[in-house]
């Protein structure tokens, strides 16, 4: 994606959001959902105990076989627009073929991911910090990667300059997890995930200030009924993507570098706030103030909320949050068969995570189950793939995600949402 495409996606995100609709919900986005509701005969459809029935492994297998061929035949178009990125550009598919190094413990996946990440770090163009659209994301890789293979002098190079880069961007950028300082929080705590403790305390603590000092400013500036306020392209977003729920949760998955000040007085007020945002519907709005109950992808609504009250519920031990969790998995359950595709950003693979990440912090069936249901609904690609993405096959746009699912979803337990859910 050139960089007048990517203004022009900043641009029209910001005037979607804004414009003024009635007060209702949209139900042209999603298909009625035809699974039957969780018991034990509807979940032996799909389920063996705890684990998926070998029919619906085997299907699933099959896919991830011809989409895996898919995206190895077709790498050069992936490579050939330039864009590095994770979200949309070859770096996200080094990000699969790590997660298919852990799978399997192949390594020429991980020397795949190693050509792909240094690539993105060859052509690194400074203007933007984030994990997912910036240059946090192939520097992150690639320390990681070279650390998997043993290269430790090469990887601290490349944590070097990932510690470097925010005095090198070229404009001071926003505070959301898609294009800012969150999404280069996430990629620091990335490479301690995988790598170990290696990033100076100092460097992470200076980040979680800077994300929380901007939102205090801004909420005081324009006595914001929260604590923290954020804006991209001059809206108070809500989701994961760009808004204040991404936000909160990298910044509760660095729950160890807050202070109690940060954690009692400034992020749980906020997140307190945020559950009057929602709709009759229990879907969480796209921005603060929009009447439009239409969203329910992982980027906007209901689905990226999961994780923050989740992990709200671990963190503070507030039982109200594990419940607004579950309440969040509800909508995705009646809404998140998407006909817009697949996607992991805004289709059915992305919200099938929030099903996961429910089924492994509380053991409780019924979101295997629910699991199990959109990945039957996935192995039906391209029955209901709405609308062919810009990039097909990207990470968090094309076939590439949906890979990533079919892959990770194989050992339910330890799935995880990409480039996002860390705890």
């Amino acid at each position: 994606m050139n960089s007048l495409n990517r203004t022009i996606l900043k641009l029209f995100a910001g005037f979607s959001s804004i414009v003024g609709v009635k007060p209702e919900m949209d139900q042209s986005r999603f298909f009625k959902n035809p699974y039957e509701n969780f018991s034990p005969q509807s979940a032996s459809n799909f389920l063996n105990g705890k684990q998926f029935k070998g029919d619906l492994v085997s299907r699933v297998q099959k896919l991830d076989a011809v989409l895996s061929d898919k995206i190895q035949k077709n790498i050069n178009l992936i490579t050939f627009n330039e864009d590095y990125t994770v979200y949309i550009g070859y770096t996200g598919i080094a990000l699969l073929y790590l997660l298919k190094y852990k799978k399997t413990n192949d390594t020429s996946f991980l020397q795949k991911a190693k050509d792909l990440a240094e690539k993105g770090v060859s052509q690194l163009r400074q203007d933007e910090i984030s994990f997912l659209l910036g240059d946090a994301g192939p520097l992150a890789l690639a320390a990681v990667v070279n650390s998997k293979l043993g290269d430790h002098e090469l990887s601290r190079q490349f944590i070097q300059g990932l510690i470097d880069l925010p005095t090198k961007a070229s404009s001071s950028p926003p505070y959301e997890l898609l294009y800012g300082r969150v999404g280069y929080l996430y990629a620091l705590l990335f490479v301690e995930n995988e790598i170990g403790p290696i990033i100076p305390v100092e460097v992470i603590k200076d980040c979680i200030e800077a994300i929380i000092e901007g939102g205090v400013s801004k909420a005081q500036s324009t006595h914001f009924p929260a604590p923290l306020q954020y804006e991209w392209y001059n809206t108070n977003y809500l989701g994961a993507a760009h808004g204040v729920a991404g936000i909160l949760y990298v910044l509760l998955c660095a729950n160890q570098f807050l202070t109690e000040v940060q954690r009692q007085q400034i992020i749980k007020p906020t997140i307190d706030w945020l559950k009057e945002n929602r709709f009759p519907s229990g879907n969480f709005k796209s921005s603060y103030g929009r009447d439009r109950d239409s969203l329910v992808h992982w980027c906007h609504g209901s689905p990226g909320f999961v994780y923050l009250f989740m992990l709200a519920h671990k963190v503070y031990n507030n039982p109200e949050y594990k419940d607004l969790a579950i309440q969040c998995g509800d909508v995705v359950w009646h809404r998140g068969l998407l006909k817009k595709g697949y996607s992991i950003c805004h289709g059915v693979s992305g919200n099938a995570y929030a099903f996961l990440h429910l089924y492994k912090n509380t053991r409780d069936l019924k979101y295997l189950y629910q699991a199990a249901c959109f990945l039957d609904w996935c192995t039906t690609y391209p029955t209901h793939e709405g609308r062919k993405p810009d990039t097909p096959y990207s990470l968090f746009e094309g076939i590439a995600g949906l890979d990533y699912f079919l892959t990770d979803v194989q050992n339910p337990e330890d799935a995880n949402f990409p480039a996002f859910a860390l705890i």
